[in-house]
């Protein structure tokens, strides 16, 4: 299997990365308005402020559409949009780590896969029971420093 492309952060997208790391799914919320926003941006669409601060959610949501990407020597991957739960403005794209093929309005939950030391994926699989809580607890809002200092995500 072919290397994945490495993504580059950027000022408006570290801190997401920093966060799925360690296992956290967040998304940005305009400190003005409340409005909850996935990918990150400067400015809130609603609002126009520039105040945002990171907010973990639930990583599940429903798939909304997928796709097999086809490559020279190699297996079809499955490529699956996601709308979340918590955002439903917002959709995310990542591979289908399920068994068998995803269907449209199933249910999901995000995996994070550790590629090496400096990069995790989140890909998405079945979820047949969301809780709204990690293993350990409930989701709290936390900066990455947090996270770090408490030693995970939950």
């Amino acid at each position: 299997m072919p290397a994945p492309t490495r993504p580059t952060p950027d000022r408006d997208s570290r801190e997401w990365w920093e966060r799925v790391a360690l296992g956290e799914f967040a998304v940005q919320e305009c400190e003005g308005c409340g409005l909850r926003r996935f990918p990150s941006r400067a400015f809130c669409v609603r609002c126009r402020g520039e105040g945002r601060r990171w907010v973990a959610i639930r990583p599940v949501g429903t798939v909304e559409s997928w796709v097999v990407s086809h490559r020279p020597f190699g297996q079809g991957e499955i490529v699956v949009t996601i709308r979340l739960d918590e955002v439903p403005d917002a959709v995310v794209h990542g591979s289908w780590e399920g068994t068998g093929e995803p269907e449209g309005g199933s249910r999901a939950r995000a995996v994070f896969t550790a590629v090496d030391d400096t990069l995790t994926l989140v890909g998405w699989r079945e979820d047949h029971g969301a809780t709204g809580t990690l293993e350990d607890g409930p989701l709290a809002t936390r900066s990455v420093s947090d996270v770090r200092s408490s030693g995970g995500a939950g």
